[in-house]
C-alpha cells in the first residue's frame, strides 16, 4: 500500500516531497476534493498544494460552462429526432456532490435505445463531431471529439456486459427514468440502480483501475439515501448478482473516508472477507497491480469457442463496435488497436511471460477479488 499517499488523504500531512504528492492527487484527480477537505478539517496543508487546487477547481469549473452548452444542444438534438437520450456516470455523478467544480469529469456518457444510435451519431458529425478511432475501444464507440472545446461525448447502448450479456440498457430503465429538467430532452436514470451500475464498472468492468475517486463518488452519491432506498439498493444488487460488489464498495468507502455506516446498512452489506478487503486495497493504491489481463472476467466458458472469441476481441476489439464503424474507421481501428494494447497492457503482460514475482502476485490478486464480485 501508499500509506504516505493516503496520509495526505486522512491526516492532511505527508513526509513525500511536494511535488510527489500533487502528482498523486492529480493522478486520482482528487486534487480540489483534498483542499476541501482540508478546510472542512482545519488542516494547513502546503500553500502550493492550496494553489494548485484552487486552479483545477477553476479549470473543471470553466469546462462545466461549456459542458452546458453541449448539454444544450443534445438535448435540443433528442427532441429534433425524437429520441431519448440518458445522461450517466461522471456528470450526472458531479450533480451529487457540494459543488459540481469538485467533481472534475473527462467525458460525457450517454446510453441510448439501440436503434437510436446511429441516428445520434450521425447528428453529432453533422455538428462537426468526429470519432477518435484510436484503438483502444473494444466493447463500445469511439468517443466523439468536439469541433471545438467541450468535453468528449461516449455514446452507449448498453452499459455493462457480464459473460456474454449485457445489462442496464434504456430498455430495462425507461420506467424508472426522470427528465433532467435543467436539459429538456435528456433524461436521468433512478439513482440506486444508476449507483450499482456504478458500483459494476469501477470494480468489476475496470478492475479498480479507475483509482480512488469512485470511492468518494460513493459517498456523496448516497448520502441522502434513506431506509427505502437501500433496501432497494439491496434488492437491485441481488438481482444483478452485485451484492458482493456493493459491499466492497461500501467497505471500502467506509476505511477511504474513515466514516462508519449507520448500522442498519452494515447488517444489509455484510463486509467481506478480511483478507479479500486486505488485498483490494493494495489493488487500489499499487500502480502495479493494475493493467493486468482479465481473462476470469471476460472468459464466457472455458470452452475452444469462448477462447477464440475472447482472443479476436482482445485483438480486433468487440464485432458489434465495428459494425457502427466507417470503412475508414475500421481500417484506423484495426492499424492503431496494437500500438494501444502494448502501450496499455505491454509492460505488464511481458512482467507476467517472464514469471515476474510481484507480477503474479498481482494477477493472483486481481484474479481473487474479480472471482469473488462475480458471486460464483
Amino acid at each position: 500500500m501508499q500509506p504516505e499517499y493516503l496520509d495526505l488523504w486522512w491526516y492532511g500531512h505527508s513526509d513525500l516531497p511536494l511535488k510527489a504528492q500533487l502528482a498523486w492527487l492529480e493522478g486520482q484527480r482528487l486534487l480540489a476534493l483534498l483542499a476541501e477537505r482540508a478546510k472542512q478539517k482545519g488542516w494547513d496543508i502546503p500553500a502550493p498544494l492550496t494553489s494548485a487546487a484552487r486552479q483545477a477547481r477553476y479549470r473543471t469549473a470553466a469546462r462545466q460552462a461549456l459542458v452546458i452548452k453541449q448539454l444544450t444542444m443534445l438535448g435540443q438534438v433528442a427532441q429534433h429526432l425524437d429520441i431519448p437520450i440518458i445522461s450517466v456516470k461522471g456528470l450526472a455523478v458531479a450533480q451529487t456532490y457540494p459543488d459540481a467544480a469538485l467533481r472534475p469529469a473527462n467525458d460525457i456518457d450517454l446510453l441510448v435505445p439501440e436503434t437510436a444510435a446511429a441516428d445520434l451519431v450521425t447528428a453529432l458529425k453533422a455538428q462537426g463531431y468526429t470519432l477518435t478511432v484510436t484503438g483502444q475501444r473494444g466493447w463500445h464507440l469511439p468517443p466523439l471529439t468536439p469541433p471545438q472545446a467541450g468535453l468528449r461525448i461516449e455514446v452507449h447502448t448498453a452499459l455493462w456486459r457480464a459473460h456474454g450479456t449485457i445489462h442496464f440498457t434504456y430498455e430495462e430503465w425507461r420506467d424508472t427514468l426522470s427528465p433532467w429538467e435543467s436539459f429538456p430532452g435528456l433524461w436521468l436514470p433512478d439513482p440506486v440502480q444508476h449507483w450499482v451500475y456504478l458500483v459494476a464498472h469501477a470494480f468489476v468492468s475496470h478492475g479498480f483501475d479507475i483509482g480512488l475517486l469512485p470511492l468518494a463518488d460513493f459517498k456523496f452519491w448516497t448520502a441522502s439515501w434513506d431506509a427505502a432506498a437501500w433496501q432497494r439498493c439491496a434488492a437491485a444488487a441481488t438481482n444483478r448478482h452485485l451484492s458482493h460488489a456493493v459491499s466492497l464498495a461500501l467497505a471500502l468507502t467506509e476505511w477511504f473516508w474513515d466514516e462508519p455506516w449507520a448500522e442498519v446498512i452494515r447488517t444489509a452489506f455484510p463486509a467481506p472477507p478480511a483478507a479479500l478487503l486486505e488485498n483490494t486495497k493494495r489493488i487500489l493504491t499499487e500502480p502495479t497491480v493494475r493493467k493486468l489481463p482479465r481473462v476470469w472476467r471476460d472468459l464466457e466458458a472455458r470452452d475452444w469457442r469462448s477462447w477464440l472469441r475472447y482472443i479476436s476481441i482482445v485483438l480486433f476489439g468487440d464485432p458489434a463496435v465495428r459494425v457502427g464503424l466507417t470503412p475508414t474507421e475500421k481500417l484506423l481501428f484495426f492499424l492503431r488497436r496494437p500500438a494501444a494494447m502494448i502501450r496499455n497492457h505491454g509492460r505488464n503482460v511481458q512482467r507476467l511471460l517472464r514469471r515476474s514475482q510481484n507480477a503474479d502476485k498481482n494477477w493472483q490478486a486481481q484474479k481473487e477479488v474479480q472471482t469473488w464480485l462475480a458471486e460464483r
